[in-house]
């Protein structure tokens, strides 16, 4: 089990990644101006902004990139892990679930599907003032990304998933749950 917890109630885009003893293992970043892989106006942002979201557990650095997947107006979009330039994970945001043709309204209600290193979803649940998330791998509820407390000063989020998927995969999860419930 690990935790997320938001560095600054300001902040929603950076928090400190705990182990099961809530110890820092790490922290995850992304700049306020995220810049996909085929952007268009690439050189539009100032040299000295960031444009990678990154993270680092235990001194190792991660970089999640994305790109968009078609030009609407709710956009897909697919993300990847890399680490050393290797991707260890892939995931898609998409207004259609491909394994059920089921189109989507457009206000926040997209498919978060995993592609590697498992086939899955990660599935809203959200209760009243809480953001849940079920990881589901073939067809079963296997761990959740949660919310445990409705109102805090800081966000704090529990990442309950198997041992089994590496610490790396476990806060891109996260990240994709974040960024789909809060941003």
């Amino acid at each position: 089990m690990l935790f997320a917890e938001q560095n600054s109630a300001l902040s929603t885009s950076s928090y400190r990644i705990l182990n099961a003893s809530r110890q820092p293992i790490g922290n995850l970043v992304w700049p306020g101006l995220p810049l996909a892989t085929n952007a268009r106006l690439k050189d539009v942002v100032p040299a000295g902004l960031s444009k990678s979201i990154s993270f680092d557990i235990d001194g190792d650095a991660n970089e999640i990139s994305f790109e968009y997947l078609n030009r609407q107006w709710s956009n897909d979009v697919r993300f990847c892990l890399t680490h050393n330039k290797d991707t260890l994970a892939s995931a898609e945001v998409v207004s259609t679930d491909s394994r059920t043709d089921e189109k989507k309204p457009l206000l926040n209600c997209k498919s978060i599907l995993i592609h590697s290193p498992f086939e899955g979803r990660l599935l809203k649940k959200s209760t009243f003032f809480r953001a849940r998330y079920l990881l589901e791998i073939d067809r079963n509820i296997v761990g959740e990304i949660a919310e445990k407390s409705m109102l805090t000063f800081k966000r704090r989020v529990t990442i309950d998933l198997p041992d089994s998927i590496d610490v790396p995969v476990q806060v891109f999860l996260f990240f994709l749950m974040c960024n789909h419930a809060f941003r």
